[in-house]
């Protein structure tokens, strides 16, 4: 029953533009699952029918994250987790609740490094997170180094106001300190 469950999962997954189709796989993968006692395809089946409920009716997706996060709340290790945060971060940024979608794409991406490393998964959910950082504001995609750079050519032109000319000459800038920027390991 399971292994069917999972080919229905992934059927659905094939037909996510034609959400009545994938639905009905969806409920067949339901249907199959709930008389065993594989509550990670369980839950996974939720989270892939809110995925499809995101699209046309966001009271059945809610409903969906609530069954499935009550199943994964004992199953906080499992890689299939990582997709119950990415619908929570969705349904939220529909929601225009973009601190806490940020916060489960944080999740969502955590889980994913954890578990199955930077792959294509990865790379979507950071691309997400980054919609979100610039409705946020929030400066996600320039590392230390190119912040300090900005930072000092903003100023560049007043640095040196407050100090008398003949002392310029005998100045010297640069970075410096015990930031990660400075030992070459810079990240964003």
């Amino acid at each position: 029953k399971t292994n069917l469950a999972a080919l229905y999962n992934n059927y659905a997954l094939l037909y996510q533009s034609h959400y009545e189709k994938s639905l009905n796989y969806l409920n067949l993968a339901l249907d199959l699952i709930k008389d065993t006692n594989d509550s990670i395809k369980l839950a996974t089946t939720y989270v892939n029918m809110g995925l499809i409920y995101l699209n046309v009716n966001l009271d059945k997706c809610l409903e969906c994250i609530n069954n499935a996060g009550d199943i994964f709340k004992d199953n906080l290790d499992d890689f299939h987790i990582s997709g119950y945060y990415n619908l929570c971060a969705k349904y939220y940024y529909l929601q225009e609740d973009y601190i806490v979608s940020k916060e489960y794409y944080h999740k969502s991406l955590i889980c994913l490094q954890k578990t199955v490393g930077k792959n294509n998964s990865y790379n979507d959910t950071l691309n997400e997170l980054y919609k979100v950082y610039d409705i946020l504001g929030i400066p996600y995609h320039k590392k230390g180094l190119s912040l300090s750079k900005e930072y000092y050519l903003s100023i560049e032109n007043t640095l040196l106001d407050n100090i008398p000319s003949n002392l310029h000459k005998h100045l010297c800038i640069g970075l410096f300190g015990l930031g990660s920027e400075c030992y070459k390991l810079d990240d964003i």
